[in-house]
């Protein structure tokens, strides 16, 4: 399977910037609901809304 890096480079760049943009807008909304993974990693719904 062959692929173009440009158009890999490209997709992650607009899946991060998305991403982040709804970050943005959620923490900009309302407070941010703080809960923990079973290994005690962080996990907020920002986190979950970013997925």
């Amino acid at each position: 399977m062959k692929f173009d890096l440009r158009e890999l480079a490209l997709f992650a760049e607009q899946t991060v910037t998305k991403a982040g943009d709804r970050i943005s807008d959620l923490r900009s909304r309302k407070n941010i609901e703080v809960n923990y993974k079973d290994a005690g990693e962080l996990v907020t719904s920002a986190d979950l809304l970013s997925e």
